[in-house]
């Protein structure tokens, strides 16, 4: 009896250390994130590109793929996966490998984004391909030594096709796990503008980390018809009324240091065209030189944003400011939700330079001190 229970002792313990060595995932109290589209402006940011303010930075540098890419046997698309190098192809991509270097030299993990439209649906409709594609997204992670995937489904989003591939990508990446011993994060980006009933919700929070809530584009940009606030608060706080099905927790809110230009409308007016034709996207560097151009600053309260006008009237810019995008993250830390993420990295970033060492964001920086990250 007492040599069983010895072995059920021993049995016990072998298992418990087994499970204690399962890779876990480390989730921040408050995320703060930013996603880069590509790479780098310059070899300057190399120098010290501030990726300490982060504890994920999104990086939007996959290979170029098409579905019928997937209809190829299973050894030639582990071997484009293989193959691939960022050092090999030019471009801004050549330093997505330093990238990864300097943001794990400051704490930080970079995810892959892999970001689409209706690219992904004859994906996903082919079981084979959605298998081969899923393969092919784990084995980039693994050679690069990136720290996961992020998922960009825009726009023409089936909420059922999506579930069902991050439920797959969890299971590969628990299997990598197993043979490397890291956690992998799978996180996935998402329109506000979404609504999920309850059992899809569950599924899709019981595979990913979180959902960051692309809380920006709020308005008809330049593809609607009738400009408005980019980033009102009042439509924010409406549309996350749909999203009270899953756990805030498991949900990180869009900050934009972007916006939009219009010439020759107002705000609220309807366009006789599409907005293309009279407006453009601006970035908040593009979009500084204006204030010392006479442009004027009139205050929405409702939305909590404000517009810019040119001095003759004809212009306007909706547009976060300091104020703003301070008001913006004391409320999403004040709301209890996970936290907070950038679109772009670059859009209001100044590069280490002779008056600027350090490098800097106009924006972000803000909130990374709000933060106590600077």
């Amino acid at each position: 009896m007492k040599k069983f229970a010895l072995l059920v002792v021993s049995l016990f313990a072998a298992g418990s250390a087994l499970y204690a060595r399962k890779p876990a995932p480390v989730i921040p109290d408050f995320i703060h994130a930013a996603y880069s589209v590509e790479s780098l402006l310059s070899e300057a940011e190399l120098t010290n590109p501030g990726y300490d303010a982060f504890q994920f930075i999104y990086l939007m540098a996959t290979p170029e793929w098409a579905g019928l890419d997937f209809d190829r046997p299973q050894d030639a698309v582990d071997a484009y996966a293989t193959q691939f190098d960022y050092l090999k192809q030019g471009g801004k991509m050549a330093l997505a490998p330093s990238m990864i270097e300097k943001a794990h030299a400051a704490g930080a993990r970079i995810l892959l984004c892999f970001g689409g439209q209706q690219e992904f649906l004859p994906l996903l409709e082919n079981p084979d391909r959605i298998a081969k594609f899923v393969g092919y997204m784990v084995r980039l992670v693994e050679k690069n030594g990136y720290d996961g995937i992020d998922m960009d489904w825009e726009i023409t989003l089936d909420k059922e096709l999506h579930a069902r591939m991050m439920a797959l990508l969890r299971e590969r990446f628990d299997e990598l796990s197993e043979r490397t011993g890291r956690y992998y994060y799978l996180t996935t980006a998402l329109s506000i503008d979404h609504e999920y009933d309850r059992a899809l919700a569950d599924r899709l929070a019981g595979a990913v980390d979180w959902i960051n809530i692309m809380s920006y584009d709020m308005c008809d940009g330049v593809w609607g018809s009738t400009p408005s606030h980019n980033t009102s608060m009042e439509r924010m706080r409406s549309k996350l009324e749909h999203w009270k099905v899953f756990d805030k927790r498991k949900l990180c809110l869009g900050l934009a240091n972007y916006g939009f230009y219009y010439k020759g409308l107002k705000p609220g007016q309807k366009a006789d065209g599409p907005l293309r034709d009279y407006g453009s996207y601006i970035t908040y560097k593009e979009f500084l030189p204006r204030l010392a151009n006479g442009w004027t600053e009139e205050y929405d309260p409702a939305a909590e944003v404000s517009y810019y006008f040119s001095p003759d009237r004809t212009e306007f810019v909706t547009i976060d400011n300091p104020s703003s995008i301070r008001s913006k993250i004391e409320w999403i830390k004040a709301g209890g939700y996970l936290g907070a993420f950038w679109w772009e990295f670059h859009h209001d970033y100044v590069a280490p330079g002779a008056e600027n060492p350090q490098g800097s964001h106009y924006l972000i920086d803000i909130v990374t001190r709000y933060l106590g990250r600077k």
